[in-house]
């Protein structure tokens, strides 16, 4: 009674004098929220982080959309041949080590992107561009009608070649028609498409035993 009369809180059991600040809340509620005070900020520092440091201009949306998709298709085509790898040797009835063989004269293909980029560098990027896009597409898609070797070896350099070809022209192009600002931003797009299109020919790998 005294306290109420004097307009002093009571002290709670256990907790010690001082423990009530001038507001009358307790220390551990004000420390939860201090905390959770401290940790909005945080956040918002990290998301910030995570966001382009200008804004994307139309034009920019527009070249990042269509890499983006470029590069899953890329990143699908590149990877599907691995994955699918155990079922394409029973295919051609090849041994192992005939089969890396295969592997490595496809590989050699990359040389052939050398006259994509040159004429890239001559008459502009964006005709090789679709060219070689077009070719590593239409390869692909061959590769699964291939039942020789040789025209196994030889489809898949040919998407060896467009895969290079595309790679690297595309970072050109992002990098010549992007902000300056922005063009970083961009090319992480890029990359995180081409890793995407891998994993979805991870994911569809159970459909290679339709054939069966």
């Amino acid at each position: 009674r005294c306290h109420a009369r004097r307009g002093v809180l009571p002290l709670t059991r256990g907790e010690p004098a001082g423990a009530h600040g001038s507001s009358g809340m307790p220390s551990t509620a004000r420390s939860i929220g201090v905390g959770s005070h401290q940790v909005v900020p945080s956040v918002r520092r990290l998301v910030s982080q995570l966001l382009p440091v200008s804004a994307f201009t139309r034009e920019d949306r527009r070249v990042s959309a269509v890499m983006w998709v470029a590069a899953v298709m890329q990143g699908f085509a590149q990877a599907q041949v691995i994955n699918t790898l155990p079922f394409v040797r029973l295919s051609l009835e090849v041994t192992e080590g005939q089969m890396s063989s295969l592997l490595a004269i496809a590989r050699l293909g990359a040389f052939l992107a050398f006259p994509f980029t040159l004429r890239g560098d001559r008459y502009g990027r964006r005709g090789p561009f679709l060219i070689a896009f077009a070719i590593l597409m239409v390869a692909n898609a061959a590769t699964a009608l291939a039942y020789q070797p040789a025209v196994f070896a030889g489809l898949q350099a040919l998407v060896r070649m467009g895969t290079t070809a595309v790679g690297v022209l595309a970072i050109v192009l992002i990098v010549e028609q992007l902000s300056p600002q922005v063009r970083a931003y961009g090319l992480s797009i890029y990359g995180a498409g081409g890793s995407l299109g891998a994993g979805i020919a991870l994911i569809v790998l159970p459909l290679a035993r339709l054939g069966d």
